[in-house]
C-alpha cells in the first residue's frame, strides 16, 4: 500500500511525504483478515524528485502539460548544483505488474510541490512524479527515497500554504489526485487534473519518462446535450479515476477514464483511452445499449460523439454528482449470460465482462445524498473495439 503523512525527519523542508509499505508474504489460501496482517516498516519514496529539465540533469525529458516550461517554469528552478531540492508530496496511487521474466515491478505515482523555488512560484505548479522499483525480497530504502522522477509539470494556480509544519496539502487535494492503470502489452495509463486545463492523460510502457509530447493529452470539456434537450455544461474537470487494472489475461490494452465535471451541475463523464500510432494517445467510446428488462428502458446516456465523451452520472439538472471510481472484471475467461431483450436485439447466450462506475450524488429536490452506480455488461472481446456496453437502470443506495 501507499500513503502520505507528515515526515518525522527534522532535516527535511517538505513536511508531507509519500510512503510505501507492504505486508509480509502470505499464501493465498492462508491470508488473514486485514487486521491480522503483519507489515514491513514503511519506506519513504519522495525525499528527492528528479526533474529532467535543463537546470537539473540536462536531458529535458520531463513534459509540460498546458504550460510553457521555458518561460513559465524553468526560470524559477535553481542551478543543478543547488543541494536543497526538497518536495512536499501526497495523494499516491499504486499498481504492481509483471514484466520481463515474470518479475513483479511496483509503480507509484503521486503529486509534489517544489519547496526550493520562490514562494510565489509554489502557488503555480506541481509535479506528477513516479517511483518505479522491483518488488524484490529485500528493498533498499535509501535508493527508493531518491528514485522519484518528475514525469509532467502541470499548473495548479492555487495557494500553497507555506511549507513547514503548517502545510495542509489543500492545493494538491484539488489538483494533484493522480491515478494509474496497468493494461496489456506493457502499457501504463495516467490521469490527473490541472487548473484551467481539464483532465490530463498520458500513456507509456515500462520507461522512466513519457516518450514524447504526444504521449500526453488534454481531455476536452464540451457542453453536452441530453436526449431531453437539457444542456449539461462542461468545465472545471476534477478527480479522475482509471480502472486500476485492465484485463491482462484477456489482452485488453485500453483503460476507462471517469471524472467529475461542471460548476453549476457537477456530473460524471466517461471515455476510454487507447494507444494510437507510435507514442500517440487516443480515446474512444463503446456503444451504450439500453436494456429493457425493467418496465420500459433506462434513460439514454448522453454522448458527445465528436469528442468521444459520455455522461454516465448526474445527467439531470437536479443531481450533483462527484468523486467517481471505476472497476472492471479481471477473470481470465469471459462469463456467460442468457439474455432475451427484443429492444436490444439480443436473444441467446452472450459472453461478457463487466464494468462498474460508482459516484457520490446529492439530490437537490430532496436534500439527500446517496451512492449511485451504473453496472455495464461489456461484450468487447479482446481487441474488437469499440464494442458495446449494455446497461439497465442505474442503482443507488441512500
Amino acid at each position: 500500500m501507499v500513503f502520505h503523512r507528515k515526515d518525522d525527519d527534522s532535516l527535511r523542508n517538505g513536511p508531507w511525504t509519500v510512503y510505501y509499505q507492504r505486508s509480509v508474504p502470505y499464501h493465498r489460501d492462508s491470508l488473514p483478515l486485514v487486521a491480522g496482517l503483519d507489515w514491513d516498516p514503511p519506506i519513504r519514496l519522495s525525499g528527492l524528485t528528479t526533474s529532467s529539465v535543463q537546470n537539473t540533469d540536462g536531458l529535458n525529458r520531463t513534459q509540460y502539460y498546458q504550460i510553457n516550461g521555458a518561460t513559465e517554469y524553468l526560470p524559477s528552478v535553481p542551478p543543478h548544483t543547488e543541494a536543497s531540492k526538497d518536495c512536499c508530496c501526497g495523494f499516491p496511487s499504486i499498481v504492481v505488474r509483471e514484466f520481463e521474466n515474470y518479475a513483479p515491478k511496483v509503480f507509484v505515482v503521486y503529486a509534489c510541490e517544489d519547496e526550493w523555488i520562490p514562494d510565489g512560484q509554489k502557488n503555480n505548479f506541481f509535479h506528477i512524479v513516479e517511483n518505479v522499483f522491483d518488488d524484490a525480497s529485500i528493498l533498499n530504502p535509501t535508493a527508493l527515497n531518491a528514485n522519484g522522477k518528475s514525469l509532467v509539470i502541470a499548473r495548479k494556480n492555487l495557494n500553497h500554504d507555506g511549507g513547514g509544519t503548517g502545510d495542509s496539502l489543500k492545493s494538491l487535494s484539488k489538483f494533484g489526485t493522480l491515478v494509474i492503470n496497468a493494461a496489456s502489452l506493457g502499457k501504463m495509463y495516467y490521469a490527473w487534473s490541472a487548473s484551467n486545463a481539464g483532465i490530463g492523460v498520458g500513456v507509456k510502457r515500462n520507461a522512466d519518462w513519457f516518450p514524447a509530447a504526444n504521449a500526453i493529452a488534454a481531455i476536452p470539456t464540451p457542453d453536452i446535450i441530453t436526449t431531453t434537450g437539457d444542456t449539461i455544461r462542461g468545465g472545471s474537470a476534477l478527480y479522475p479515476s482509471l480502472n486500476v487494472y485492465s484485463n491482462l489475461a484477456q489482452g485488453f490494452y485500453d483503460a476507462t477514464l471517469v471524472w467529475q465535471e461542471g460548476i453549476v451541475n457537477p456530473h460524471i463523464r466517461y471515455t476510454r483511452l487507447t494507444n494510437g500510432g507510435g507514442t500517440n494517445i487516443l480515446r474512444y467510446l463503446p456503444t451504450f445499449v439500453e436494456m429493457s428488462y425493467a418496465p420500459g428502458s433506462p434513460p439514454s446516456i448522453p454522448v458527445d460523439a465528436v469528442n468521444n465523451i459520455a455522461i454516465v452520472g448526474g445527467a439531470t439538472l437536479d443531481d450533483d454528482a462527484g468523486f467517481p471510481v471505476v472497476v472492471r472484471s479481471l477473470q481470465s475467461d469471459t462469463m456467460s449470460l442468457f439474455l432475451r431483450d427484443s429492444a436490444a436485439g439480443i436473444n441467446g447466450l452472450m459472453k461478457y465482462n463487466h464494468e462498474t462506475v460508482a459516484w457520490e450524488e446529492f439530490v437537490r429536490s430532496s436534500l439527500r445524498s446517496r451512492v449511485r452506480y451504473n453496472h455495464f455488461i461489456d461484450n468487447t472481446k479482446f481487441w474488437m473495439y469499440p464494442g458495446q456496453l449494455h446497461y439497465w437502470y442505474s442503482q443507488h443506495n441512500v
